[in-house]
């Protein structure tokens, strides 16, 4: 995966692999990639490290699901004053199959419960 992310991605604690049962889970760090912005912009993160289960299909494909339900904020500061939203995603799922040579997804499907969303702007 390094070969398409680069490996300062790992390195840097953004993208981590590990294995999960069956299954390889993927955990994409928002916070560790906020880190990395340039700090003139300002711009805060405050949410849960996203992951996703991947497992190998006899074809070359992979299945892929994630609970994405999760719950944060963010908040941008530019020279009208702060913008700030804090995102709630209730019972989120996420099933999909990935081909590998096509660099798509064949097949997918999400849901979620509910989401909220509330944002504050100057």
């Amino acid at each position: 995966m390094a070969r398409y992310v680069g490996k300062s991605a790992f390195n840097d604690g953004i993208l981590r692999i590990s294995v999960e049962g069956g299954a390889y889970k993927i955990t994409f760090d928002l916070q560790a990639l906020a880190a990395k912005m340039p700090k003139e912009n300002l711009a805060k993160f405050d949410f849960p490290p996203f992951t996703l289960l991947v497992k190998p299909r006899g074809e070359g494909g992979w299945d892929v699901s994630s609970d994405f339900s999760t719950s944060g904020s963010l908040e941008i500061n530019d020279l009208t004053g702060p913008r700030r939203a804090q995102i709630a995603i209730r019972d989120g799922k996420f099933t999909g199959v990935y081909d590998s040579e096509l660099a798509a997804f064949t097949s997918g499907a999400s849901s979620t419960a509910g989401m909220t969303m509330i944002s504050h702007l100057p």
